[in-house]
Order: C-alpha cells, then sequence, then structure tokens
C-alpha cells in the first residue's frame, strides 16, 4: 500500500452497533440536510461538500455513515417506502358507500402528507438511475410491491371490470401526478414564480412542471376532493351519486378510517341511479372553459431546414440516438460518446451539427413539442365530429388508434419529457416548452370530445391534470409494472381508465374481451 494512500473507514450503516446516541444524531442530521438540499439544487446540483458542510462536519465524517450521495438518497427512499406502506395498511374499507369514500378520501389525504415530506424523492428519483447503483432495481421493487399490496385490497374490497394490480398502477399514478402539481404550484409562491426549492421529475406529474403564467393554483383540500371523486369512480364506477354530496362540509382533522364510523356526515340526498354511469341531476357537473385551439407555443426556426438528404439523415440518426440515450440512461448520465456510439459515427460528425448535449437536448425537446401539437391537433380533428354540424360521435377505433399514438410518443420521449419535468438544464427554449406545457396540462382537457359529467362539480383543471396524467405517465408506468406488455394492453387499461373516470363519455372504446 502506498503511503499516500488514503483508507475510508467503514460505513456507519442505520443499524450498526458502533455508532452511539452523538453519532446516531450526526448521521440523522445528514440524512435531513440531505433532504434539503436534494429538493433545494437537485440531486445533480448537490455535492457532498455541500451535503457535509450545510450539516456541519467534515467530509471524512460524512464518508464514515454514508460511502457517495447515492446512498443517502437510497436511505430516504426506504424512508419514504416505509411511510408510504404504513398509510396503507391503515386504510379503512373501500366500497361505493359513504363509509368507503370516506375512508378513501382520509387516504389521500395521509398520502400527500407523505408525499409533502419527502416530495423531492418522488419528483426525482427516475432522473438519478446512475449506472452501477442499486437506485433503479430498489425503486421498481419497491413499487412492485406497493402495487400488489394496494391491489389486494382492491381486490378485497370487490373491485371488479379492471385489473387490481392495473387499478393500483392507475390510481397510484394518478395520486402521484396530483401531488406533483400541488407540490409544484406551492413551491412557486402566489406570484406563480419559480423558487430555489421547487423540485420536480417523472413519476409524478404529466407534461411541463412550471405553473403557467396565469393563477392556476389549486387549494390542496379542492384538490384531493377532485382526485377522490375520480378515483372512487375508477374503482366503483356504480357509485350513487349521494355519497359524493358530503364534499364541501367542514372536514374534522384526519384522523385514522375505521370499519363502524365515517369522518363526516353527508347531507340529505334522494337515492339515485345506481347504473354504471350515474348522473346526479340535483348537482350537475361542472363545464370545462372553452379553449379555442390546441396547444400551440411559437416554434424556433428549423436550423436542419436546409440541409442535403445525406447530412439530414446524418442528423436525424443523431436524433434518434439521443432520445433513445436519453430515455434509457437519462439526459445527466448520457454523454455525447453514448449517443455518437448509438448513432454509429465519430465525436466530430456530432460537433458538426450541434454545439454541445444541452443543444441536442434543445432539438429534441422542439421535436417533441412538434408531435404533441400534431396529436392534440388530431385529437381536435375526431372532436369535430361531435359539433352541432356533425353531431356523428366519433369513430372509436379511431380514438383508440390516437390513444395509441399518444402511448407511443410518450413512451420514446421518455427522456425529454423528464428533463421537463426536472427544471434541469435552463434554456430559454426550455423553459418556454415547459411553460406550454403546463398551460395545457390545466386547461387542454376543455378541447377533449365527450368531455364527461360526474356526480359531483369537477374543476376542469383537477380534469384536465387527470386526462393527460393517463396519457403521458401511465403508459411509462404500466411498462414499468409489467416491461413486456404489449401496446395494445397498454392501450386498453388508458381505456379502461378514461371511462371508469368518464374522463371520456359516450365514446365506447374497443377494450380486448380477456380483460376482467
Amino acid at each position: 500500500m502506498s503511503e499516500n494512500e488514503i483508507l475510508r473507514r467503514a460505513s456507519y450503516g442505520p443499524t450498526s452497533p458502533v455508532v452511539g446516541a452523538r453519532g446516531s444524531r450526526t448521521r440523522a442530521r445528514v440524512v435531513e440536510t440531505a433532504l434539503g438540499l436534494f429538493e433545494a439544487q437537485g440531486f445533480h446540483g448537490t455535492s457532498v461538500d455541500d451535503i457535509a458542510k450545510a450539516a456541519g462536519v467534515s467530509r471524512a465524517t460524512l464518508y464514515q455513515y454514508f460511502e457517495s450521495k447515492e446512498q443517502i438518497f437510497i436511505e430516504l427512499l426506504q424512508e419514504c417506502g416505509t411511510a408510504l406502506m404504513r398509510v396503507v395498511r391503515r386504510i379503512g374499507p373501500l366500497e361505493p358507500t359513504e363509509l368507503g369514500f370516506d375512508n378513501l378520501h382520509w387516504w389521500l389525504g395521509e398520502w400527500a402528507w407523505v408525499y409533502d415530506r419527502y416530495s423531492t424523492m418522488f419528483v426525482q428519483w427516475a432522473n438519478i438511475s446512475s449506472p452501477g447503483t442499486p437506485i433503479p432495481e430498489m425503486a421498481s421493487r419497491f413499487l412492485a410491491d406497493y402495487h400488489e399490496r394496494i391491489a389486494r385490497r382492491l381486490a378485497a374490497s370487490g373491485v371488479t371490470g379492471i385489473d387490481p394490480v392495473d387499478a393500483a398502477v392507475v390510481l397510484t399514478t394518478l395520486v402521484n401526478a396530483a401531488n406533483y402539481t400541488r407540490h409544484v404550484n406551492a413551491a412557486a409562491g402566489p406570484a406563480g414564480g419559480r423558487t430555489a426549492g421547487q423540485g420536480s421529475g417523472p413519476g409524478t406529474g404529466p407534461g411541463g412542471a412550471r405553473p403557467p403564467a396565469r393563477s392556476t393554483a389549486i387549494s390542496t383540500e379542492h384538490l384531493t376532493d377532485g382526485l377522490a371523486v375520480l378515483i372512487q369512480l375508477l374503482l366503483f364506477p356504480q357509485t350513487p351519486p349521494a355519497v359524493f354530496a358530503q364534499l364541501g362540509r367542514e372536514i374534522p382533522t384526519p384522523r385514522p378510517p375505521s370499519g363502524g364510523e365515517r369522518l363526516w356526515s353527508a347531507p340529505s340526498v334522494a337515492p339515485a341511479s345506481t347504473s354504471a354511469h350515474p348522473v346526479a341531476s340535483a348537482t350537475p357537473a361542472q363545464p370545462p372553459a372553452p379553449v379555442s385551439s390546441p396547444v400551440a407555443a411559437r416554434r424556433p426556426d428549423d436550423r436542419f431546414a436546409g440541409l442535403s438528404s445525406r447530412a439530414g439523415a446524418t442528423v436525424a440518426r443523431l436524433l434518434d440516438a439521443g432520445v433513445q440515450c436519453f430515455t434509457e440512461k437519462g439526459y445527466h448520465q448520457c454523454s455525447v460518446d453514448d449517443v455518437v456510439s448509438l448513432a454509429g459515427y465519430a465525436r466530430g460528425t456530432f460537433y458538426k451539427y450541434f454545439d454541445e448535449k444541452l443543444d441536442l437536448l434543445v432539438a429534441l425537446s422542439d421535436r417533441a413539442l412538434g408531435a404533441i401539437t400534431e396529436l392534440d391537433e388530431r385529437l381536435h380533428r375526431i372532436r369535430a365530429a361531435t359539433t352541432p354540424a356533425a353531431p356523428t360521435a366519433p369513430d372509436p377505433g379511431e380514438l383508440r388508434d390516437w390513444l395509441g399514438a399518444v402511448a407511443t410518443f410518450a413512451l420514446r420521449y421518455l427522456g425529454v419529457t423528464r428533463v421537463w419535468l426536472d427544471q434541469q438544464p435552463h434554456h430559454a427554449r426550455l423553459d418556454e416548452v415547459r411553460r406550454v406545457m403546463s398551460e395545457r396540462l390545466h386547461t387542454g382537457y376543455a378541447t377533449v370530445p365527450g368531455g364527461g359529467r360526474w356526480p359531483h362539480p369537477l374543476d376542469p383543471r383537477i380534469a384536465s391534470i387527470a386526462f393527460f396524467t393517463v396519457l403521458e405517465r401511465l403508459p411509462e408506468a404500466l411498462v414499468d409494472a409489467t416491461p413486456e406488455r404489449p401496446m395494445a394492453q397498454i392501450v386498453d387499461v388508458m381505456a379502461v381508465a378514461l371511462d371508469r373516470t368518464r374522463l371520456l363519455t359516450g365514446v365506447s372504446l374497443p377494450v380486448a374481451p380477456d380483460l376482467p
């Protein structure tokens, strides 16, 4: 061993008998400090030195407890997972009754508390899949266990018409997206500006992350109410409208539900239809605000327009390699060398067309926005069939084909949309796309054909968030749960989720017969 070689002492794990009371406090302070820094600066923007300095310890002391910042992140993920599992164990009966809806509402409130505590873990973990770390495998294993535990509860509760595991995946995707939106709005502040502490990332909210310029903030209570309605319908579409009449009343301080009492009382409402899709006549649904056109943004000049066919083919291969690398490895882990290796070119060829990796990302972001615009315009053409001038309902096969195209886009451009959500890196065009996508997230549902009616007034912004979550985040979640799932089955689950939540009503979507 060289006399200049420095040895690191064995790490003190959370259950190490060597650590005394003082060491335990130091270790806990390091973890808590890291959580705050990951939230404020992002995981990739935080160094070990940053954590040590903020925690008031030396770098050497930190390494006594953790071998890397990835290990700190893993411990935080474990804490977060334990908290979520604890909440699941405490859920009361779920059913199409006032008691069942109360219990669901309580669960969503507790889930929101866990999210607020560990928000940066929810919004950043998928962008921290550094090669050689156990983070991706650990997160996938936890999600599988979490979905399975929820699925068992749903099956025991009598949920039918949708596979319980699929229902669990849809449910968790909707909840995480809603909490993400609430988190971003809170971080932006009342003026809509971005604060240093604003975290973001995939697996949470759809589309762009930054709140639009005009105010679209939704209170926690309002968002939880709307989310509870949609999830109740996802699980029990036959729920009588009277069950939802209690919303809007003062709710007591949350406490664990029981099997024999409700958390608050609903007013007396006359019995209503118990058909698969009841519509409350006493409380009509709030219609979405009109929007005249699909998402649109000032598109940048096409720098590749004047290229020869051969040069254009080279750029196309580089772009395809870039979107593949960003999706498989993440933007931060993907290098220029990785991109040119996938494309089969030398580094010089890359730099002939792009200044740096960020330049490639901007070009891919522009391409993704163009694809989204085309998909939205296609949906508008489908919607045109329902106008007064042409009242014929949209063709279900055409709508299903559109869902398939949306899912294909969502999976292909994961690496780009994660960057939109992550808010890093910054670039004028990236930030503009984030703003446009967030505007669409909050208002785009108004253009949907066959927009739903619900048994309780539902804020169109909440409907919009849920709708685009199913379109843009659910395909990824379904593939994560079942990696070899065929695209047709992904579209089936999307269609069932949209139908049961009434986000698409009046349109009979063909669903594979093997679904229960």
